[in-house]
Formats: C-alpha cells, sequence, structure tokens
C-alpha cells in the first residue's frame, strides 16, 4: 500500500491493539514492581527478626554478675544526677532568699542609714550655731575700765555657758539612746529573720533529704518493674519472632505462588495477542488485496474510456480538418480565378501566400501547445504528493483527475494503473 493511504478500520485496530499492548505492558510493569517491593519488605522483616534473634542470644550469654554491675552503675549514676540536682536547687533557694530579703530590707535600712546622717548634720549644726552665738556675745577686743565686775559678769557668763552646753549634751545624749533603741529593736527584728530563714532552710534541706530518699526507692522499685518487663518482653519478642518468621514463610510461599500464577497468565495473555496479532495481519492483508484488485478494475475502466475518448475526439478532430482543408481549398480555388492576373503581376501566387501563413498560425499553435505543456509540468513539479492523492482518488465511481497523456511504451502497466505511484510519474513529466 502506498505511503498516503489510510484505511479508518484498520487504524481503529492498529490503535486497538497498539493501546491493549501498552496497557498489557504497563499493568505487567506494576505487577513485577509489586512484587519486587514485596520481596523486599519480605526480606527486610526477615533481617529484622534475624537481628532480633542474634540480639536475645547475645542478651543471653551475659552473666547475671555483669547485667547487676551494669544496674548498679545506671543507679549511681542516677544518685550522682539527683545529688548535683539538690545542690543546685538549695544554692539557687539561698540566692533566692537572699535577693528577697535584700529587696525587702534594703529600703528600711537605707531610710534609717539616712535618718542617722540627717540627725547628725542636725547636731552639728546646733553646735556651729551654739559656739557662734556664743562667741557673739563676748566682747571684742574693746578692754573694760577697772574698777567694773568683770569677773562677775564673766563668771555669770561661763556658768550659763555650761548650763546651756549641759542642755544641749542632755538632748544629744537622749537623741543618741533613741537611736540606739531604735537601732538595737531593728537588729533584733533582723535576728528574727535570720532565725526564721535558718529553720526555713532547714526545712528544706529536711524536705530534700526526703525527697531524695523517696526518689532513690522510687528508682529502685522502677528498676525491679524494668527488669522483670524487660524480661516479659523478652518472651513476648521470642513468641512474636517465631510468629513472623511463620508468617513469612506462608507469605513468601504465598508469593512464588501467586509469581507462578502472574506468569503462567502472562504467557496465555501473550500468546492471545500474538494469535490476534496474525490474525489482523492475515486481515490486513487480505483487505489490501481486495483494494489492489478494486483499483485495478476502476483503472483498467478508466484507461479504456480514455482511450474511447481520445478516438472520439481524434476522429472528430480529422472530420473538422478535412471540412476546414475543403472549404480552404474551394475558397482559394474562388480567389485564384479571381485574383489570378494580379498574382501573375507580383511574380508570387496566391496559394504560397496562403500556405505561408498556414505555415505561420501552425507554427503559432505548436509553440502556444508547448508553452501550455510547460506550464502543465512546472504545476505538476511543484504540487505536493498529498495533492496527488487528492486528485486520484474517486468520488461516486467518477474519475476526478484531470485527463494526462500516457507514458510511452506500456499503457497498460502497473505502475501507469495505480493511482498511489505518483513519484516515478513526477519523475517522468520532469
Amino acid at each position: 500500500m502506498g505511503p498516503d493511504y489510510a484505511d479508518s478500520r484498520f487504524a481503529k485496530n492498529e490503535f486497538r491493539s497498539l493501546f491493549t499492548q501498552r496497557y498489557s505492558k504497563a499493568r505487567a510493569d506494576y505487577e513485577r514492581n509489586l512484587i519486587d517491593r514485596r520481596s523486599a519488605k519480605m526480606q527486610e522483616i526477615v533481617n529484622n527478626e534475624r537481628r532480633l534473634i542474634d540480639e536475645v542470644a547475645l542478651m543471653r550469654a551475659k552473666t547475671h554478675k555483669q547485667h547487676r554491675n551494669m544496674l548498679l552503675a545506671k543507679l549511681e549514676e542516677v544518685r550522682r544526677l539527683k545529688e548535683a540536682e539538690l545542690r543546685k536547687l538549695a544554692e539557687a533557694g539561698y540566692r533566692k532568699q537572699t535577693t528577697c530579703n535584700r529587696v525587702i530590707y534594703g529600703s528600711d535600712m537605707n531610710k534609717l542609714y539616712v535618718q542617722d546622717l540627717n540627725a547628725q548634720i542636725e547636731m552639728n549644726n546646733k553646735i556651729k550655731e551654739a559656739v557662734k552665738s556664743k562667741e557673739d556675745s563676748m566682747p571684742g577686743d574693746k578692754s573694760l575700765p577697772i574698777g567694773l565686775d568683770s569677773e562677775a559678769r564673766s563668771k555669770t557668763r561661763t556658768n550659763g555657758m555650761k548650763e546651756e552646753m549641759k542642755l544641749f549634751l542632755s538632748t544629744k545624749e537622749v537623741q543618741k539612746a533613741m537611736m540606739i533603741e531604735q537601732k538595737l529593736s531593728e537588729a533584733k527584728e533582723m535576728r528574727k529573720q535570720v532565725e526564721l530563714y535558718q529553720k526555713e532552710k532547714e526545712e528544706a534541706q529536711r524536705k530534700a533529704f526526703e525527697r531524695q530518699i523517696n526518689l532513690r526507692d522510687m528508682f529502685e522499685k522502677q528498676i525491679v518493674e524494668r527488669q522483670k518487663e524487660l524480661q516479659r518482653q523478652k518472651e513476648q519478642e521470642a513468641d512474636i519472632s517465631s510468629m513472623l518468621t511463620a508468617n513469612a514463610i506462608k507469605l513468601y510461599s504465598t508469593q512464588l505462588f501467586r509469581a507462578q500464577q502472574i506468569r503462567i497468565q502472562s504467557k496465555q495473555r501473550s500468546d492471545e495477542y500474538l494469535k490476534y496479532v496474525k490474525q489482523m495481519k492475515k486481515e490486513k492483508e487480505n483487505d489490501e488485496k481486495i483494494k489492489e484488485n478494486a483499483m485495478r478494475r476502476i483503472a483498467e475502466q478508466i484507461v479504456e474510456a480514455n482511450d474511447r475518448n481520445y478516438s472520439q475526439q481524434r476522429e472528430a478532430s480529422q472530420a473538422l480538418e478535412k471540412e476546414v482543408r475543403d472549404m480552404q481549398i474551394k475558397q482559394m480555388k474562388e480567389k485564384e480565378s479571381q485574383t489570378k492576373q494580379d498574382s501573375l503581376i507580383s511574380g508570387t501566387s496566391f496559394l504560397d501566400k496562403i500556405f505561408d501563413e498556414n505555415d505561420k498560425e501552425a507554427d503559432k499553435i505548436k509553440r502556444n501547445e508547448k508553452m501550455v505543456a510547460q506550464e502543465l509540468k512546472d504545476q505538476i513539479r511543484t504540487r505536493p504528493v498529498t495533492v496527488y492523492s487528492r486528485d486520484w482518488g474517486t468520488e461516486g465511481r467518477d474519475f476526478t483527475r484531470w485527463y494526462r497523456q500516457p507514458p510511452e511504451g506500456n499503457h497498460y502497466s502497473y505502475e501507469y494503473l495505480n493511482p498511489l505511484r505518483k513519484s516515478d510519474l513526477i519523475k517522468q513529466d520532469s
């Protein structure tokens, strides 16, 4: 069959077979990948089971003494960590309490210190004012006259100063006593706070020690329970490993059986597909033969019709040429009889002129025919093959291609009659 011919029924069957083939291949690939994944998973399960069995055997090989030493080392590490944690908690509590005391009593201590400073400054100012007033009341460089009571005045002045100094000192002592009492009361309060803090600290240490003892007992209980749980887990793991091994063997045998069934089914499908392909190929060959015979019959009918039309056209053209020639001869004879004398004078006959004109017209017609033929050849050479495939078709048993002159040689050859062999005809025209 030609490259441009396509049967819709054959194309549909071909596409269906191609789709079936691709679907079967994709399904086989998916099943193969699924089998590979299952086998890999099965191998992984078997490896895990082997690893667990090896670990259990290794744990059983260890002596009880080694296991006891290992547990004691773990317990000692836990105790050390707990003691360090308790020490850190106690230090943090002490720092927190110190900070709280500093925050609580710091403002009061600062206030008392400021009050002491203010009282001291006030007392110093009063002493300075008293001394200054006394100095101002005393006479200057002026000397008193002799005979006046200078001694009595000086005595009275000194006595007054002594009394004032006693009064001032008594007030100062009173203030100092008050301040001392206040500071003593504050010291008592601070001592009470320190004692309270010491009691709280001792209580916290006692509770921490009790909590440490409780934690130690709890950890020992947990270690015993953990040992029991590990023993129970070992027994369960042994049971599970035996069960998994049995399941794995069963699953592996099932997978082998399924793989065998899948191989058998795939072989059956491949045999069926080969039979289907052979049948399709046979049907295709039969269809091609039928179509080729039909095309040959159609081509023979077309050639016969073309030959018949060509013979009819040739006979009609010969009859027309004969009539035209007879008419021309008659006209020439009439003109020759009329213009015989003129032709003799000129030296050329009328028939020679007519024949010369006919030769020129014939040459002109030949040139036009050659030009038209050359244009048709150029059009045929430049047209694609798909156009020829459309022109050479048949629509309702009517030949739609333009009439073309058959090639020289055997007019009824297969290459000429087969409308799909267009490339050879194009090469012949070129």
